[in-house]
């Protein structure tokens, strides 16, 4: 699965809300609350799911402003380098901190303020994220990206076999989803 065809199927699963700045706050948001969930992984599966979830989100960020998620990938070879080189969890999870945290800080000042999106800041917030995320997936053990996004598809299908529905989105299998993680 290349990253177009994630981007896709993720934004499959995506609610729909009545405006660009309802959106861009849930993605943001939703951003915040996986990070912390990574930072507290139980073990590989989880994480796993963790960072497919945070792809997720970078999926939904994408799509509502109308930018491509393999624009943003694409670039991580360049800095990829730099990173491993630090190959510490701790660095790179403050590192993917402190880029939701800006990414959250462009969108709080597009929604709060009407300040508009400065585009190359928010690209350079888009990479240095999804660099992160492949670095931190990477540093424990060879977790292939492709493989984590596979598997997140995996258990959005379990979760909304058509697309997304407030009911499916309280009544979660938890177990069927792990299931599908594990395959």
């Amino acid at each position: 699965m290349n990253f177009k065809e994630y981007q896709e199927k993720a934004i499959r699963t995506l609610v729909e809300l009545e405006s660009e700045k309802l959106a861009l706050s849930h993605v943001a948001l939703g951003l915040g609350s996986e990070i912390v969930e990574l930072s507290t992984y139980i073990d590989e599966v989880n994480k796993v799911e963790e960072i497919g979830d945070m792809f997720w989100y970078l999926a939904g960020y994408c799509h509502i402003r109308n930018l491509q998620l393999s624009d943003y990938i694409s670039h991580y070879p360049q800095k990829i380098t730099i990173l491993l080189a630090k190959n510490q969890p701790d660095f790179i999870l403050n590192k993917l901190i402190c880029d939701i945290s800006n990414l959250q800080d462009i969108v709080k000042k597009f929604i709060a303020y009407n300040k508009s999106i400065d585009k190359v800041e928010e690209s350079l917030i888009l990479i240095d994220i999804c660099t992160s995320l492949f670095i931190y997936g990477n540093i424990s053990n060879s977790i292939d990206l492709q493989q984590i996004l596979v598997k997140n598809i995996d258990k959005l299908l379990v979760r909304y076999p058509d697309k997304f529905s407030d009911m499916l989105a309280v009544n979660r299998n938890l177990e069927k989803e792990y299931e599908s993680l594990n395959k």
